[in-house]
C-alpha cells in the first residue's frame, strides 16, 4: 500500500490450478479456422500455456463491479434468449464460476474474452485497462471504434505477437479479461454500430461472422468500464511438427529443483513445483505443461482475489 493508504496495482504469478484453467481455455475454444486477420501465418497445432500473471487492480475492479452491477440492474428482467453467452461459459468451471453469484445467477451476462497482443502491449494494458480512443490502431474496427475481445483463443492468436528479445523472446500473449456482455447487439455485416451501445439500448455489439461466413464471433465494447483485463497468458505456439520436436521427458534438473534453461529448456517441466516427486513408468515420457513461473514482472504477494 502506499503512504496515503491505497492499495497499489499488483501481479501475481498464477498458481498451477489456474495454469490448468488456462489451458483448458485454450483447448476447449480452439478452432481450425483462420481469416485474414491472421495475415497469412500458419494456424498452429496447438496454444501451450507457459507462464500466465493474475492482475490485481482495486481501482479498475472497482470501476468494472460498478459497471457489473449497472447492468445487472438494467437486465434482470431481460427475456430469455437476448442475453448471448459466449462460449467460454461452458470451460473451466473453476474460473467462469466466478461470473456467477451466491445463488449461480448472472444477470449481467459477465464472461470471459480472450484479446491478442504481444507481451510488453499485455503487461501495459494491465496497468491501464483498455482505451477506447486508441481503437483500431492495430487491428481495424470492422464493427466500430470499440474494444474487440474473442470468445475463441484462436481468433485472438491471430493478433498476437511475440517479443524478438528479452525475457520473453518466443513466447506470445493473450488476455483472459472479464468483460461485462450484458444485452449484446447481434450483426452479421460490417458497420460502426457504436451508437446501438453508448445509447443504452444495449451493452456491446457481437459480430457474428461465425453464422454469415463460418469464421468467428466477436465481442465489441464501447464502455471501458465493461472489461477488466485480468490475466495475462505466455504461451508457445506448437505448429504440426511441433510436438514431435519438443522432448515430453520430464527435466531432471527441475525434478532436483533448479532448471537454468527454465521455459527454454528443450526438456518438459512439470506442473508441480521444483522438486516434487513425480511418478512415471520405467522408459515412459509424459506430456506435460511447464509450470507457471512469473516473467515480465516481479514476484508479488498474493492477495485474495477481486
Amino acid at each position: 500500500a502506499t503512504r496515503e493508504g491505497r492499495v497499489t496495482h499488483k501481479l501475481v504469478p498464477a498458481a498451477p490450478q489456474e495454469m490448468a484453467w488456462l489451458q483448458e481455455l485454450l483447448d476447449g475454444t480452439f478452432k481450425h479456422k483462420t481469416t485474414r486477420d491472421g495475415r497469412g501465418r500458419r494456424l498452429a497445432k496447438r496454444f501451450v500455456a507457459v507462464q500466465a500473471l493474475r492482475s490485481e487492480h482495486p481501482a479498475l475492479w472497482d470501476r468494472y463491479a460498478q459497471r457489473r452491477t449497472q447492468v445487472a440492474e438494467e437486465r434482470r428482467s431481460a427475456p430469455p434468449g437476448c442475453l448471448v453467452a459466449p462460449n467460454t461459459a461452458n470451460l473451466a468451471e473453476g474460473l467462469t464460476g466466478r461470473c456467477r453469484d451466491d445463488e449461480g445467477r448472472n444477470p449481467a451476462n459477465e464472461a470471459l474474452l480472450f484479446h491478442g497482443t504481444n507481451p510488453a502491449g499485455a503487461l501495459s494494458i494491465l496497468g491501464t485497462s483498455f482505451k477506447i480512443d486508441a481503437a483500431g490502431l492495430a487491428a481495424g474496427t470492422m464493427f466500430g471504434p470499440g474494444v474487440y475481445l474473442a470468445e475463441c483463443s484462436t481468433k485472438s492468436d491471430e493478433y498476437a505477437q511475440d517479443d524478438p528479445e528479452g525475457a520473453n523472446k518466443g513466447l506470445f500473449a493473450m488476455l483472459l479479461c472479464r468483460a461485462v456482455v450484458g444485452k449484446p447487439f447481434v450483426v452479421e455485416e460490417p458497420g460502426n454500430y457504436a451508437t446501438q451501445v453508448t445509447s443504452g439500448e444495449f451493452d456491446c455489439v457481437l459480430g457474428d461472422r461465425e453464422k454469415a461466413v463460418g469464421t468467428y464471433r466477436e465481442f465489441i465494447f464501447f464502455h471501458e468500464a465493461s472489461i477488466y483485463p485480468e490475466y495475462v497468458l505466455f504461451y508457445r505456439r506448437d505448429d504440426e511438427d511441433g510436438l514431435s520436436t519438443r522432448a515430453t521427458t520430464t527435466c531432471k534438473f527441475w525434478a532436483r529443483g533448479y532448471c537454468k534453461y527454465g521455459d527454454k529448456c528443450r526438456f518438459a517441466h512439470a506442473h508441480s513445483a521444483p522438486g516434487a516427486a513425480t511418478t512415471a513408468a520405467a522408459g515412459s515420457t509424459v506430456t506435460v505443461v511447464p509450470a507457471p513461473t512469473a516473467i515480465g514482472a516481479p514476484t508479488q504477494h498474493v492477495m485474495k482475489p477481486p
